[in-house]
This record gives structure tokens, C-alpha cells and sequence, in this order.
């Protein structure tokens, strides 16, 4: 077995590769070829490292939570690998990532739900659809249930009494929480009919 030392000498060559013929690969990209396999794999290499890297920093705990400066930063870095990752039209190796990163999506949903922080809710949006960008296989069985519990216990009967006070804000809060039905692929047309209707 590699050391870790070893690991990480490895990592940084292939970080070396892929830097020193990034133009190359875009140039083979942009023909429409996909360019020498020795240089992909240090592609495929070098952005699942950084994945990794950011994924493991997103765990460390927060005061601020998701809403934390810090945790901005690191989702635009996951935004650029997922964009680099989908010029170079290729697949990163991160099933390693998949157990932390239930326990950390399944922790901050449940900021996101019960709290009133729009930042956190938009990042943790962000973070949901750079998972689905980078491939990330995560376990959305918990997170369905999690967020259909929220619907039927808090907010459909929030929006039903707060529906005579609308306000900007209430409209983008709610158009937000529709967005993460969506990425959590939960069916909202039945909750936006218990709220015209108001069924049971």
C-alpha cells in the first residue's frame, strides 16, 4: 500500500501535468478531439484532488455554518473545477467523498429549513447543484424525505397564513425553496396545489 507521503508526491505531479498542458487540452477540445490520454488522466487526477480538498475544508465546523465567507470561496471553487471538468468532458473519481458529504448535505438541509438565513439557503442550493455538476453520487433518499416532512408540517401552512402579507422577499424566499424542490427531484406541483386549494 502507497504511503500517504507517496500519495501526495503523486498528486502533485499529476497537478503538474495538468497545469503544464491545460492549453494543450483545450486546444484538442476545442477540434473536437479529446487529446492524449496520459494528459487527461492527470486531468482527471488533479481536479479530483482539488474536489476532494474542498469538500474536506467544507466539513471543517463553523459559527456561520454554509453562510460563512470562507465556505463562499469554496463553493466558487468547486463551480470552476466543475466548469473545467465539463470542458474537458470528463468524469472525476469522487465516490470516496459520497459518505461525509450526505452527513454534511443531511445537516445543513436542516439549517436551511428551519431557519430564516436566505444566504444559507442559496448556498446550500449552490452546493446542490455542483454536486450534481461534478457527478457526486449522494444518497437523496434522506434528504427527500427530510424536505417533503418540512413541506407538509411547516411550510405549506406558513405560506397559507403569510399569503394576504406577499412581500418581495417572501416571493423570492419561496421561488428559492422551489428551486430545491426541484434538485432534490420532489414533485411540486401537488404542494403548490394544497396551497391554491387549500386541501389537506
Amino acid at each position: 500500500m502507497l504511503s500517504q507521503e507517496t500519495l501526495t508526491r503523486l498528486d502533485q505531479l499529476y497537478t503538474q501535468v495538468y497545469r503544464d498542458n491545460y492549453s494543450l487540452l483545450m486546444a484538442y477540445r476545442q477540434d473536437g478531439f479529446e487529446g492524449p490520454q496520459e494528459v487527461l488522466m492527470a486531468a482527471q487526477v488533479a481536479l479530483a484532488h482539488r474536489t476532494i480538498q474542498t469538500l474536506q475544508a467544507l466539513t471543517v465546523p463553523s459559527v456561520e455554518g454554509l453562510s460563512a465567507p470562507n465556505y463562499r470561496e469554496l463553493l466558487v471553487e468547486l463551480a470552476a473545477i466543475a466548469t473545467e471538468t465539463e470542458q474537458l468532458d470528463c468524469r472525476l473519481n469522487l465516490e470516496s467523498t459520497t459518505s461525509q458529504l450526505d452527513r454534511l448535505l443531511h445537516q445543513w438541509l436542516k439549517q436551511v429549513l428551519y431557519g430564516e438565513d436566505s444566504l444559507l439557503l442559496q448556498n446550500f442550493i449552490e452546493l446542490l447543484s455542483l454536486t450534481r455538476r461534478l457527478y457526486i453520487p449522494i444518497q437523496s433518499d434522506r434528504l427527500q424525505e427530510q424536505y417533503a416532512q418540512f413541506l407538509r408540517e411547516q411550510w405549506v401552512p406558513r405560506m397559507r397564513q403569510s399569503a394576504s402579507e406577499s412581500s418581495v422577499d417572501t416571493t423570492i424566499r419561496v421561488n428559492a425553496f422551489l428551486k430545491l424542490g426541484q434538485l432534490l427531484a420532489i414533485e411540486m406541483r401537488p404542494w403548490l396545489a394544497l396551497l391554491q386549494y387549500g386541501g389537506g
